[in-house]
């Protein structure tokens, strides 16, 4: 163990990483430097979309932006298994900033019946409008931050905080909440999306391909959340049932977590593009960091 390695083999693992996964690091470096420059560049101002909307989308694209880079950050070091609670995060961010920029979006409830494979989702009486999107989401967040305030208000420490914060979400006046009217809120009130579908119903109605992450990357990912992974943390020998702590996994996992986590970030700037249009020159480069991706 080297002086300064806080794990086994910390600076070697790193310097093995940095040689042989060079041309990966050097790709994720890449585009994410191009992710924060077309933000940059962008003319958000001329979009159809409202103040609200913009806001609300440039927030969630930094915060996939900086998730990515934490990601790249416990890759480089070889703590892809670290990065894995990450990676959904990112995955979810994507959903949400999906959902918010497209022109267009429609939502459904999918089964395993081949007569009736989805059913379209109950508006309500309203329309999937970009502004109606932008009040869904923003209500969503207000009504967990409710949520988590009454849960506060019964946890004996935080009563008292959990007092305070709800007497203060009172105060505030909640246009959002109301924009999407009571059946709206009923419905998405404690749901783990904004919609209040399932995560994969959600996925499955924004593209196939995210349909599939979610049944791939997602799913995977998730048992790092849910601490159903302990194994991947020891080396087991099944003759003699000896275990070792497994302090690294391999190159070539920490190029798949990398790998993942560049392809989502790549939607996240191409669904941007798409909608504020950041220049002929960015589309081209877009075209070639999916080709890059496609040889590592």
């Amino acid at each position: 163990m080297s002086i300064g390695d806080l794990l086994p083999e910390e600076s070697r693992v790193k310097a093995c990483l940095s040689s042989h996964l060079a041309q990966e690091l050097e790709l994720a470096r890449d585009l994410l430097s191009f992710g924060v420059m077309a933000l940059k560049t962008a003319s958000l101002d001329n979009s159809s979309l409202s103040h609200d909307s913009v806001v609300t989308v440039v927030g969630l694209y930094v915060k996939a932006t900086v998730t990515f880079r934490a990601i790249m950050h416990l890759c480089e070091s070889g703590l892809d298994r670290s990065a894995l609670p990450l990676s959904r995060s990112l995955y979810e961010s994507c959903l949400n900033l999906v959902f918010l920029v497209r022109h267009r979006v429609s939502l459904f409830h999918f089964n395993d019946s081949k007569s009736s494979p989805k059913t379209p989702l109950q508006l309500h009486g309203k329309t999937l409008t970009p502004s109606f999107r932008t009040a869904l989401y923003n209500a969503w967040c207000v009504l967990w931050d409710e949520k988590d305030a009454e849960s506060w208000k019964r946890t004996p420490g935080l009563r008292r905080a959990g007092k305070r914060v709800s007497k203060k979400l009172m105060s505030i006046d909640n246009p959002y909440v109301d924009q999407i009217g009571p059946a709206w809120e009923k419905w998405i009130r404690g749901k783990n999306t904004c919609v209040g579908l399932s995560i994969a119903d959600f996925a499955a109605s924004l593209g196939r391909a995210f349909r599939t992450w979610h049944r791939s990357v997602y799913a995977g990912d998730s048992k790092s959340v849910h601490q159903s992974d302990m194994l991947d943390y020891l080396d087991l020998a099944e003759e003699d049932a000896a275990f070792q702590p497994r302090w690294f996994t391999s190159p070539d996992s920490v190029r798949d977590v990398l790998h993942r986590a560049a392809t989502i970030y790549l939607c996240c700037i191409e669904e941007m593009h798409k909608r504020f249009d950041f220049g002929v020159q960015s589309g081209h480069m877009i075209h070639r960091f999916a080709a890059r991706l496609n040889r590592v």
